[in-house]
């Protein structure tokens, strides 16, 4: 289970969210997605981790990813699954998101995901009625300021 290994590599806590998707040939396939409730500030990377329980990935599917502002998407990482060979019936991946530089650190951030078809644009139902998965982040915080003992003297750097 990914979520148990995210946490076992010291990425928690995890914020995660879950929904089941109604794929065109009938069968449904699990999602769930995880992003580390760490501070995250304009201009840095959000991890998102996900697992798509679909056996084997639906030829006509793409996955999508978005990272949004008040409902505006500000970043996106449309495509397969990442992590490969799938294990057992899940495919694991892993999407990296820029939050944009000059992001604004007020109002809501989400990121949304799911399935669509590329031939046609539409989109999978996933929980019902729902065409995505929304997991709920933690505000944006202002940029740290560099240390700048840690340039001068490597010893005393923070991420050591």
């Amino acid at each position: 289970y990914l979520g148990t290994a995210l946490a076992a590599a010291g990425l928690g806590p995890l914020r995660r969210a879950s929904g089941l998707a109604s794929l065109p040939d009938g069968s449904a396939a699990a999602l769930h997605a995880w992003v580390p409730q760490r501070a995250t500030w304009p201009g840095a990377q959000l991890d998102l981790w996900i697992q798509w329980g679909t056996g084997q990935w639906p030829a006509q599917l793409t996955a999508f990813v978005h990272l949004r502002h008040n409902g505006v998407t500000v970043a996106q990482a449309d495509g397969l699954p990442r992590l490969w060979p799938p294990a057992a019936a899940w495919h694991n991946d892993w999407r990296p998101l820029a939050v944009p530089p000059d992001s604004p650190l007020t109002g809501e951030w989400t990121v949304a995901l799911g399935l669509y078809d590329a031939q046609n644009g539409q989109r999978v139902p996933i929980s019902g009625d729902q065409t995505e998965l929304v997991v709920t982040l933690p505000p944006l915080v202002a940029a740290p300021f560099p240390d700048q003992a840690c340039a001068l003297i490597p010893a005393t750097c923070d991420s050591r």
